[in-house]
Order: C-alpha cells, then structure tokens, then sequence
C-alpha cells in the first residue's frame, strides 16, 4: 500500500513540475524527414494535446484513436493535437499513419524531448495552452471521455463554447 501511494505522489509531483512555464519551440523531424518546430503546430489554438506513443504500444493504439476521433471533433473550435512517436523507423510511423487515417500532425520524438517531459513510458499526453504553457502531464491511457472533458472546460474558459 505505501509503495502504491508512494507512485502516486511521485506522478503527481511529475505533473505538478511541468506545469508553468512555456514549453521550449523543440525542433523535430516530420514523417517527411524535415524540422518542424512545434510552436508552429501549437500556436493557433487554445488547448493542444502532444500526444506521444509507439506504433506496438495496444494503450497507444487506443490514445492515437480517440484522439482521431476528438481532433475531427474539435480541430475547428480551436483545438490542435501533435503525436510524438518513439518508434525508430520513420517509415514504420508512416504505415501507421496511413493505416489509421490520421490527419492530425505526427513527428519523430528525440532524447531531448523526452528528457525535457521525462517520458518514461507511454502513453503519455502533454496538455498546453494557447502560450504554449504546460497545463497537465497525464501518463498511461485515459481514454477519449477524460480528454474531451478537458477540451470542454478550455473552451467555455475561453470563451469558444
């Protein structure tokens, strides 16, 4: 029981410190093998979930897909989404890509993005804001439901909804 509430408070101390402050313009490869930054992707909408995954991660699979489904949703009413996989083949992320028919962005992660999320394992969605503050680590899968109540409190925050 103490180890279980231990984990628990060090998830949420995680998320806690990376909260705040803006998230840097990281620069990563697009499944085009060209830099995008990601404040390019970012900037424009009022709440956007990084969503990083691996193609054989099945929680991942399940993320990758209710975020398609929320994206189609929401794309229009100010919300953006980014998949960040750390597969280490391109053309692997490529036929997944196509595959599931995903039209919202997907780059390539690196060790420095990582670092940065302390990514440990995945799933792992970043939630930011407009300024592309951090407002929420969430680690493991969660399902759609979680997410689009976190896109409805944004919205009527900001006046979209």
């Amino acid at each position: 029981m103490m180890k279980k509430m231990l984990i628990v408070l060090l998830l949420i101390i995680s998320s806690i410190a990376m909260a705040g402050p803006n998230m840097p313009d990281f620069q990563l490869k697009n499944l085009a093998n060209l830099n995008v930054s990601i404040h390019s992707l970012t900037n424009g909408h009022d709440v956007t979930f990084l969503v990083f995954f691996t193609t054989w991660c099945s929680f991942c699979e399940k993320d990758i897909e209710g975020f398609q489904s929320l994206f189609q949703k929401y794309k229009d009413n100010g919300v953006g989404v980014v998949a960040i996989s750390f597969d280490k083949k391109n053309a692997t992320v490529s036929k997944y890509v196509n595959d599931k028919s995903l039209d919202y962005p997907v780059l390539m992660g690196s060790d420095e993005i990582a670092s940065h999320f302390a990514i440990r394992g995945i799933p792992v969605t970043v939630v930011v804001d407009e300024n592309n503050n951090v407002i929420e680590k969430i680690v493991g899968f969660k399902g759609p439901e979680y997410y689009e109540n976190i896109i409805e409190q944004i919205l009527k925050v900001s006046g979209t909804r």
